[in-house]
């Protein structure tokens, strides 16, 4: 489905998961490419500091600039290569089981379906979903439309759910944070009161010790 497809239309299909990309080479990005190249970050990101850049803005910036048809092939060559890189271990994955047909994987035209089921089963409980369709996007693995339309069904659901549970995450953390600011402000409130509490008997004992003294000499008085 993508044998034929350029950089730029393969990561333009995979707009849904820019930051899923830029997030494994933000790195790459950022110490090769935007440090070095001020024109871009002064067009995509104005008024940005390459190493305060979060990778949403990072993802937005770049995919924005994949849509340029002057720069765009050449950007997303760059980015597909970065995260190619990255991503050995899958591409180990893939040759080992695919050297198993033939060790000539441009001549395969569309993989066998029992071969390409057996495939994405093993990349995805190895690897996720999301990343087995990145993986198979940008390598232009032979899958059928149908594959990479369930496949991409698939990564969308991951996403979804990961973004649920980030929320969850940070919706806790929330919580915990608070919860030891709460602690923290308790105990400097019981720490606040037991010295005032202290400072009050400290002076309750000396005031009724000073009483017992002047009732004591009271006493003398009146005997004398």
């Amino acid at each position: 489905m993508f044998k034929d497809s350029t950089y730029q239309e393969k990561l333009k299909a995979l707009k849904p998961f820019s930051e899923n990309i830029v997030d494994l080479i933000k790195r790459d990005l950022k110490n090769e490419h935007l440090k070095k190249d001020n024109v871009f970050v002064k067009k995509y990101f104005p008024g940005k500091v390459p190493n305060r850049i979060s990778v949403s803005e990072m993802a937005e910036g770049y995919f924005l600039a994949i849509q340029d048809e002057e720069v765009g092939e050449k950007v997303a060559e760059f980015i597909a290569n970065r995260w190619m890189l990255k991503s050995s271990d899958l591409y180990g994955y893939f040759e080992s089981e695919l050297i198993k047909v033939t060790d000539d994987f441009e001549a395969i035209e569309e993989l066998d379906e029992s071969l390409a089921q057996k495939l994405l089963e093993g990349a995805q409980e190895e690897y996720g979903a999301i990343s087995t369709y990145l993986f198979s996007v940008i390598n232009s693995v032979a899958f059928s439309k149908e594959r990479f339309d369930a496949l991409s069904k698939q990564a969308l659901k991951e996403k979804k759910e990961l973004s649920h549970a980030e929320e969850e995450k940070t919706e806790a953390d929330t919580i915990e944070s608070l919860k030891r600011d709460l602690e923290r402000k308790m105990l400097r409130l019981e720490d606040k009161y037991e010295k005032k509490l202290e400072g009050l008997q400290k002076k309750y004992l000396r005031d009724t010790e000073m009483l017992k003294k002047q009732i004591a000499n009271l006493q003398r008085k009146l005997n004398a």
